[in-house]
Formats: structure tokens, C-alpha cells, sequence
């Protein structure tokens, strides 16, 4: 059985390397597996993560020389979205 973590790890692969909908079937299968609240849990993060992605790809590339492979730049952008946000580094902060 997938972590809430995991699933969402596998909609945002199947939404930015494959431009599937995030609402379609084959990215849903990734719930399957979940209860309510772990369901609850992968789309936030999902949908947290599409919502911040600009942010975190230029903080992300600022420090890296070359770009990683999608599946783990995915993996490095996704993490970011879950944090409270008193834990979030200065640079990752909401504010403007």
C-alpha cells in the first residue's frame, strides 16, 4: 500500500512527464490503496506542489549544475509543499 507521499509523487510524474490531467483515471489509480483521509492527503499535496512548482524549480536550479531527471526533480519540488510553513527554508517563504 502507497504512503499519501508516494501517490501524490505518482500523479505529479503522471501530470508533468506524461500531461496527463490530474483528475484523469490513470492518475487517480495512484489512490488506490488510500483511505479517506490519505486520499485527502496525496491530492493536497498534488495539488500544493503544481501550485508552488515555479518556485521551487528556480530554487532548485539555482543550486544545481546540471538538471536532474524529471522523476527526480519531481521528487526534489514535491517534499517543499508539505512543510509548515514556519519550517520552510527563507528562500522557499510565501512571502514576496
Amino acid at each position: 500500500m502507497p504512503t499519501p507521499r508516494q501517490a501524490a509523487l505518482s500523479m505529479l510524474n503522471q501530470v508533468l512527464n506524461e500531461e496527463r490531467l490530474l483528475s484523469e483515471s490513470a492518475a487517480q489509480r495512484a489512490l488506490e490503496g488510500l483511505d479517506g483521509a490519505s486520499k485527502a492527503r496525496a491530492m493536497r499535496l498534488a495539488n500544493e506542489t503544481l501550485r508552488n512548482l515555479e518556485r521551487a524549480d528556480k530554487l532548485l536550479k539555482s543550486h544545481l549544475r546540471k538538471p536532474p531527471a524529471p522523476y527526480v526533480m519531481n521528487l526534489c519540488a514535491s517534499p517543499q509543499s508539505s512543510w509548515p510553513k514556519a519550517a520552510m527554508p527563507t528562500a522557499w517563504s510565501t512571502k514576496p
